[in-house]
C-alpha cells in the first residue's frame, strides 16, 4: 500500500541483488503494526559507466500484498469442487506453516501451524520429503485424496487435496440407487436380473478401467516433468547402481544414458567427498531423507559443487533412493564474492582508521601491509618506493609469506629494462592498476614466474601510489587464487591506495613544514633582532630570545609585560 513504511526489511536482498545484478525475491512475511501478509522484491538500477560497463545507481524495492493476484490464484481449482482446496506451505524446523488462508479456516496466513511429525497430514508428509499422490487427513481431520509438490527455487511446498467422501460419493449413490432397481427387477423378473447383473458389472469394470487409465495419464505426467526437469534426477538400488536418470543428469555428468544405468553411483563423487558418502546415507537411512551439500564429479574430471535432496522409496515392495540434485556453482560463486568483499571492506575500514591515527610514514607502511595479510587474507603485501631518479623499486614494507621472495626478485623502473615489463614498472611508469589474473600463464611475469608459483602466488594487483600529482610507488597484492581480483574488488583496492596515498602526503607535508620551522626557528634564535609574532588584536603569541637583550627579561615574561608597549608601537 502507498506510503505503508518497510518493516522488517531483509537487508541480504539487497545485498543479493548487487552481487548478482538481478531481481530478487524475498520470502513471504509478517509485517507492519497489522502483521499483513507481504512479499518483498528488489530490484537493482543499473547505469552505463565507460570503466566498469554498468554500475548500480541504487535499488528498487517493491513490497506487494499477496491477497491480490496470488492467494485467489492458489484457491482457484481447476474444476467446481464442494470441498477441494489447494495450499501453500513451508517447513520451519519441526512443524509445517501454512502461507495462505486456508479455505475452511480464515486468517491462517503465516499463522496457523501443524507438527511435522503428524504421520497422516499430506502437508507434513510434504515436509519429510514426500512427493506424490496420497492419501490422509488433512488439518481438518478430514480423509482426502492429495498431490504433493515441491515448488522449484523456493522453500515452498503446494499441497491440491480434496475430500475423499466427494470423490467417492457419487459412485456411492450410484450404487445405492442401483441395489434399489436390482431389487424391483428381481421381484418382476428372474431373466431381467440377470440382465441387470451383467450390466452393473460392465459399468462397474469401466469405472475401474477409467481410474486406472488416469491414474497412467497422471504418472506419465509425473514421468514428463521429471524426464525435462531442469535439476538432475537419478534413482538407485540399495547396493547404489544407477537404475534410471533423467535428460539433465545426461547433459550435466557428460556420460551417455547407457553409461550411467547400471553404473556405481561413486563414479559421480570426488575422492575428497568419498569419505562422506557413508555418513551421508546413514542421515538418509535413519531419517527416511536429507539434504547435503557435496561436490560431484563429470566424466572429463571437471568438479562442481551440488545440493543434494535424497530420499528413500518404495516401488512394488523394494526400497530405492531417489537423488535430485542441484548445480550450486552460481550460488558458491555468489557466496565466496560476498566474503571476499567482506574482508576487502574490512581492510578499507582498517586502513582508514589506521590513517587518522599515525603520522610516521614506516608505520603507515608496516601496518597496512599487516592488515592486508591479516584481515584481507592475501597471500603477501608489499609496498615500494622509486628510488636513484625513478630507476629502481625499493621495497619498504611487507607481511605475508615472503620467504625470500622479495629479496632474490629485482625491479627495474627502466623502460629499456626487461625487468620493468611486469605489472609493478608499467603500474608506475603509466599510473594505473595492472593485474595478472594468471601468474602461471602471464608473460608479464615471466621473470619471476617460478619464484612466485613456489610460494603459492597465483594473481596479483599492482596499483600506483601518487603524491602531488606525482608516481611515487607502488603497492602490490598477492592472492593464492587464480583470477581473483574482480572488477568490485579491484575498485575497492584502488580506494585504498588513494587513501594510502592521501596519508602519505599528508604525512610528507607535515614533515616539510615541520623542517622549515625548525630551520626559521634557528635563524631566529641566533639573529641579533627581536622577533615577535601577535594577532589582529595586538595580543602576543611568540617573542625570541632576544627580549633577554633588549628587555632584561624572558620571552614568556615579556609577552606579558609588553604586550601594551608593542600595542603602541
Amino acid at each position: 500500500p502507498a506510503g505503508e513504511a518497510l518493516h522488517a526489511f531483509d537487508d541480504s536482498l539487497v545485498t543479493i541483488a548487487a552481487h548478482t545484478r538481478d531481481v530478487v525475491f524475498g520470502d513471504l512475511q509478517l509485517t507492519g503494526d497489522s502483521a499483513e501478509v507481504r512479499l518483498d522484491i528488489v530490484a537493482p538500477m543499473l547505469l552505463p559507466d565507460n570503466d566498469t560497463g554498468v554500475v548500480i545507481a541504487g535499488f528498487v524495492v517493491l513490497r506487494v500484498d499477496p491477497r491480490h493476484f496470488l492467494f485467489p490464484l492458489i484457491r482457484s481449482w481447476p474444476t467446481p469442487s464442494r470441498t477441494a482446496e489447494t495450499v501453500l506451505f513451508r517447513r520451519e524446523g519441526d512443524a509445517i506453516l501454512y502461507l495462505n488462508d486456508l479455505r475452511h479456516r480464515e486468517g491462517t496466513a503465516l499463522r496457523f501451524r501443524r507438527p511435522l511429525q503428524e504421520p497422516d497430514l499430506p502437508a507434513a508428509r510434504a515436509g519429510r520429503g514426500e512427493d506424490r499422490i496420497v492419501e490422509g487427513v488433512d488439518y481438518r481431520g478430514i480423509n482426502v485424496l492429495a498431490a504433493i509438490q515441491r515448488i522449484p527455487g523456493t522453500p515452498w511446498f503446494m499441497v491440491a487435496k480434496i475430500d475423499t467422501e466427494e470423490v467417492l460419493g457419487p459412485f456411492e449413490d450410484d450404487v445405492r440407487n442401483t441395489m434399489v432397481i436390482f431389487g424391483m427387477l428381481i421381484l418382476l423378473s428372474g431373466a431381467g436380473t440377470v440382465l441387470f447383473w451383467r450390466w452393473q458389472h460392465s459399468q462397474h469394470y469401466k469405472e475401474l478401467y477409467e481410474l486406472e487409465l488416469g491414474k497412467r495419464l497422471l504418472s506419465e505426467h509425473f514421468d514428463y516433468l521429471t524426464k525435462y526437469a531442469n535439476d538432475i534426477i537419478f534413482l538407485t538400488d540399495d547396493s547404489l547402481r544407477i537404475v534410471d536418470v533423467n535428460e539433465r543428469a545426461v547433459q550435466a555428468y557428460g556420460y551417455s544414458r547407457e553409461e550411467l544405468i547400471g553404473a556405481d553411483v561413486r563414479i559421480l563423487r570426488t575422492e575428497e567427498e568419498m569419505v562422506n558418502m557413508a555418513g551421508h546415507r546413514r542421515m538418509v537411512d535413519l531419517q527416511n531423507g536429507a539434504v547435503f551439500e557435496t561436490v560431484h564429479r563429470k566424466r572429463d574430471g571437471s568438479v562442481f559443487p551440488v545440493e543434494s535432496s535424497v530420499r528413500v522409496i518404495n516401488i512394488e515392495g523394494k526400497e530405492f533412493y531417489q537423488a535430485i540434485v542441484r548445480d550450486i556453482t552460481e550460488r558458491k560463486k555468489a557466496e565466496d564474492e560476498i566474503v571476499r568483499l567482506s574482508r576487502i571492506y574490512a581492510v578499507l575500514s582498517d586502513v582508514n582508521q589506521l590513517i587518522v591515527r599515525t603520522h610516521d610514514e614506516q608505520e603507515l607502511f608496516n601496518e597496512t601491509c599487516r592488515i592486508g595479510v591479516e584481515i584481507g587474507k592475501f597471500r603477501l603485501v608489499w609496498i615500494g618506493l622509486a628510488e636513484k631518479e625513478g630507476k629502481i623499486m625499493r621495497v619498504r614494507s611487507h607481511c605475508g609469506h615472503d620467504d625470500g621472495y622479495l629479496d632474490q626478485i629485482s625491479i627495474s623502473l627502466d623502460k629499456e629494462d626487461p625487468r620493468s615489463k611486469g605489472p609493478t614498472g608499467i603500474a608506475f611508469r603509466e599510473g594505473r592498476t595492472v593485474l595478472a589474473q594468471d601468474i602461471e600463464n602471464n608473460e608479464m611475469m615471466m621473470p619471476w614466474r617460478e619464484e612466485a608459483l613456489r610460494r603459492g602466488y597465483r594473481s596479483s594487483a599492482a596499483i600506483p601510489l601518487k603524491v602531488s600529482g606525482g608516481i611515487v610507488g607502488t603497492i602490490q597484492f598477492y592472492s593464492s587464487e587464480p583470477h581473483f581480483f574482480d572488477t568490485q574488488e579491484v575498485r575497492l583496492l584502488e580506494e585504498l591506495a588513494s587513501d594510502l596515498s592521501f596519508a602519505l602526503e599528508s604525512i610528507r607535508q607535515n614533515r616539510e613544514r615541520e623542517e622549515a620551522e625548525l630551520k626559521l626557528r634557528n635563524i631566529i634564535e641566533h639573529s641579533t633582532n627581536l622577533f615577535y609574532s601577535h594577532t589582529p588584536d595586538h595580543k602576543l603569541t611568540y617573542v625570541s630570545p632576544q627580549s633577554r637583550d633588549f628587555f632584561d627579561c624572558e620571552p614568556e615574561e615579556a609577552m606579558i609585560r609588553w604586550t601594551e608597549f608593542l600595542t603602541d608601537h
